[in-house]
C-alpha cells in the first residue's frame, strides 16, 4: 500500500511518534503538499515536547512570516520559549530573520520588546547595531517599545548609537519616531549602583569597545553627549545637518561637563 494512501489518523500517529528523529519527520513533510498541510497542526504540537532550538525557533518565525498571531499564541502557551536557546530574547535574534510584518506580529503576542541580552542590548540596539531597517520601522512604530533605553552608558541610546555608526538611513528612521528624545543626555549626578552591577556594566562596555574597534564604528570613551554633540567627530556634516532639520532638536543643549556643541566643535578644532 502505498504512504500516501495510509488512513490520516495513522499518518499523524506515524509522523508524531517518538520512533522517527525531526529529520524524517521533515523528509515525510516533503513528499508533498497535502502531507504537510494535514500534519502541519499534529507537529506544531509536539515542537515543545522534541526539544529543538532549531524547530522550535524555525516554527516560530514561519507562523510569524505568515502574520499567524493565533499560531505563534499556541506556541508561547505550550512553553516553547523554554525550548528556545536564550528564549526571553527571541526578537534579539528575530530583528536579522524576520520582516517588519513578521517581527510586529511576534512582538504582539507577549514578546517583551524591551528585555536586554547578556550584552545589555535591547532590541532595537541590536537592530540599529545591524543596520536592520524593517526591524527598526517594526519596532518604532510600536508604542510599548522603549526608543530612548540607554545601552552602554547611561543616556547612550539607538540614536547616538546611529549618529556614532555613521549611518544615513537608521538615523533618518529614528528621528521619524515622535518618542526618540533628539536632546537625550542625563545631567544629574550618578546613580547609586551595587559593585557587580558597576563591574557588569564595565565589562559590557569593554567588551563592545573592543566589538566596536574591530568594526570600525566610533563609540565614545563616555557618556553625557547628546546625539548633537557626537555630530563633532563626524567628518560627513550630513549627520550635522539632519539633525538641526528636526524640530525637537535643542541646538544650546549642554553636555554633562557644560558645553555646548558649538564649543565642543571649536575646542576640537573643527571649524
Amino acid at each position: 500500500m502505498s504512504f500516501l494512501v495510509l488512513p490520516n489518523e495513522l499518518l499523524i500517529e506515524i509522523c508524531i511518534s517518538s520512533v522517527l528523529e525531526i529529520s524524517d519527520i521533515a523528509s515525510v513533510v516533503r513528499t508533498s503538499r497535502f502531507l504537510r498541510d494535514l500534519l502541519v497542526w499534529p507537529l506544531r504540537s509536539q515542537i515543545s515536547k522534541w526539544g529543538s532550538d532549531k524547530y522550535s525557533r524555525k516554527a516560530l518565525y514561519h507562523a510569524a512570516e505568515r502574520r499567524e498571531a493565533s499560531e505563534i499564541q499556541t506556541l508561547l502557551d505550550d512553553g516553547i520559549l523554554d525550548v528556545v536557546h536564550e528564549g526571553s530574547t527571541l526578537l534579539h535574534r528575530a530583528v536579522s530573520t524576520l520582516g517588519e510584518e513578521g517581527l510586529t506580529t511576534i512582538s504582539n503576542c507577549g514578546v517583551d520588546r524591551n528585555t536586554v541580552d547578556n550584552r545589555g542590548r535591547t532590541p532595537l540596539i541590536c537592530a540599529t547595531t545591524g543596520k536592520h531597517l524593517s526591524a527598526i520601522r517594526a519596532l518604532t512604530h510600536c508604542p510599548s517599545v522603549d526608543v530612548n533605553r540607554p545601552w552602554i552608558y547611561e543616556d547612550f541610546a539607538a540614536l547616538h548609537l546611529a549618529v556614532c555608526d555613521g549611518d544615513l538611513d537608521v538615523l533618518s528612521l529614528l528621528l521619524a519616531c515622535p518618542r526618540i528624545a533628539v536632546n537625550q543626555i542625563r545631567t544629574l549626578g550618578q546613580v547609586e549602583k551595587d559593585p557587580p552591577v558597576i563591574k557588569r556594566e564595565q565589562q559590557n562596555l569593554d567588551t563592545e569597545l573592543e566589538s566596536a574597534r574591530r568594526g570600525m564604528v566610533y563609540l565614545p570613551m563616555n557618556g553625557g553627549k547628546a546625539p548633537l554633540h557626537l555630530t563633532v567627530n563626524q567628518r560627513d556634516l550630513t549627520f550635522l545637518r539632519i539633525l538641526l532639520e528636526d524640530d525637537r532638536l535643542d541646538v544650546n543643549v549642554q553636555d554633562r561637563m557644560g558645553e555646548t556643541a558649538l564649543r565642543s566643535t571649536v575646542s576640537c578644532g573643527h571649524i
